[in-house]
């Protein structure tokens, strides 16, 4: 398994368990910091 697969398993993953509300409120944070 390369590197590019297991990180697409293990955000499938996370998705699953908490919801694309959670990738949001993390692209938002990010957002907020780097500006």
């Amino acid at each position: 398994m390369s590197y590019e697969e297991a990180g697409r398993k293990g955000g499938e993953k996370v998705k699953q368990e908490y919801g694309s509300d959670h990738f949001a409120e993390i692209g938002k944070k990010g957002g907020q910091r780097s500006s």
